[in-house]
């Protein structure tokens, strides 16, 4: 382990306000196989400013990816006590520059992160030469009044949620993350698709994530014991986050998925505050999670590729 890698354990330990997809365990759980580390700027003995990231070595090819299961890495501010409200900008360029110091000093031939919602000098970057576009998800800004969240809903998912409680549709909470992986995977394929997740990263991570008590495995099933959908979701105390939904398209109609939707919100209502529905930039899903009362939530997505032949062969696959 590096020594900024364990330094960055010991940060997360004590700072449980970094976002989930940037703690130290999430990062751990999600690269099994793959190699991570972390950037540090420091003040002092003091860590003022990370930035975890995915490194990836191919051919001659030295790279920063966003790892999968992580809406973003990117960099998150530590805040010295007693900063001023009026330095707090000032102190995150001077991380942000500290950041893109070190990054030039990697000699990367592609780098492509995704940040948080929350940041806020993406042009920095652009200043620097990299690529800035948006990315977009959708959240409920509050789950605390679900009354009134349900009251938000379009009436086509009221109806949805209604139609599978008045069949009998039933949620359990027991499935196992072997269980989960296979029937994600079959769902997948009955649609034409394969799962590109291998098992031992996806099983790997839902085991960590329900053993720290920060995600859940929630099923539903029709009363002869059919399973329509399951959901693996996980939470901070600011965030849940409805991370890899698992639909039976024989049973897209039932309004099960829905019904998973709100039960998961009826779980988390004491557990965080907001619910993230972890994207998408389809037209059609986006379209479906308008439709819970959700606000459009706009992210950066940061790239820059330094390497000519790495960037004629991103554009002969259509990448760029």
């Amino acid at each position: 382990m590096s020594n900024n890698k364990e330094r960055y354990r010991i940060l997360c330990d004590n700072h449980p306000e970094i976002p989930l997809f940037a703690q130290y365990w999430w990062m751990d759980a999600i690269c099994v196989g793959k190699e991570w580390d972390v950037l540090l700027v420091e003040e002092g003995d003091a860590v003022v400013g990370a930035m975890p990231y995915l490194i990836v070595r191919k051919f001659l090819f030295k790279l920063i990816l966003q790892p999968i299961f992580s809406q973003n890495n990117g960099v998150h501010f530590i805040y010295p006590k007693g900063l001023a409200q009026s330095e707090i900008e000032s102190f995150e360029r001077s991380v942000c520059q500290r950041v893109l110091a070190q990054l030039r000093a990697m000699r990367l031939d592609w780098y492509f992160q995704y940040f948080d919602p929350s940041f806020r000098h993406a042009s920095l970057w652009e200043e620097a030469g990299y690529t800035v576009s948006e990315r977009v998800t959708y959240v409920i800004p509050s789950i605390v009044d679900l009354e009134t969240v349900f009251r938000h809903f379009t009436s086509s998912k009221q109806r949805h949620i209604r139609k599978a409680e008045r069949a009998g549709l039933t949620e359990r909470w027991d499935m196992d993350p072997a269980e989960f992986y296979d029937f994600h995977s079959e769902t997948l394929r009955l649609r034409g698709r394969s799962n590109i997740n291998s098992r031992q990263v996806e099983e790997n991570l839902i085991r960590q994530a329900i053993a720290r008590g920060q995600g859940k495995i929630l099923s539903v099933y029709d009363p002869v014991g059919n399973l329509h959908c399951a959901l693996f979701f996980v939470w901070n105390g600011q965030y849940g986050y409805y991370l890899i939904p698992a639909i039976h398209p024989d049973y897209k109609a039932s309004g099960a998925s829905t019904l998973m939707v709100w039960k998961t919100l009826q779980f988390l209502q004491d557990k965080t505050q907001s619910f993230d529905f972890e994207g998408s930039m389809d037209p059609k899903i986006a379209h479906s999670y308008k439709q819970f009362a959700t606000e459009r939530v706009v992210y950066p997505k940061v790239e820059r590729v330094n390497s000519f032949l790495l960037r004629c062969y991103l554009r002969c696959r259509g990448k760029r």
